[in-house]
Formats: C-alpha cells, sequence, structure tokens
C-alpha cells in the first residue's frame, strides 16, 4: 500500500491532486483543517491536509524458490 499526503487550499483540490498522481482507485483515509500562523497573528490561512493510499498491485512480488527436499 502507497500512502501519500497532500496539503491544498480546498479539499476538491487535494482530491483532484490524489486523481492525478494515484488514480481513480486511491483511497482516502483522514482529512484534517490545518491554519498556518501568520506574522503577528495576520496573514493565516487555512490549509486541508488529505491522507489518501492506493493499493500496490500484488504480482510485483516474486515468489520466494522452495528448497528442495534431500532423499
Amino acid at each position: 500500500m502507497r500512502v501519500k499526503r497532500y496539503i491544498a487550499s480546498s479539499v476538491n483540490e487535494a482530491v483532484e491532486k490524489i486523481r492525478k498522481d494515484l488514480g481513480s482507485d486511491a483511497i482516502i483515509l483522514d482529512t484534517k483543517k490545518v491554519s498556518t500562523r501568520g506574522f503577528l497573528g495576520l496573514f493565516k490561512q487555512v490549509h486541508f491536509e488529505v491522507i489518501a493510499a492506493i493499493d500496490e498491485p500484488t504480482s510485483s512480488l516474486k515468489p520466494i524458490p522452495s528448497i528442495p527436499e534431500e532423499k
């Protein structure tokens, strides 16, 4: 499973980035509103952190060869 974190100005923007990077099979695991502090309380910005994941295909795993038994 591949997990990535995205930060965007809106959840919709983050979902667009996720679909572009991970594809339409991606699953959103968590969303969180994050505020960045500004200078002396000014210029405060709100961003959204979205964590998404996608399953890696298991066909990329190579089977482990078995050890032949001695008779």
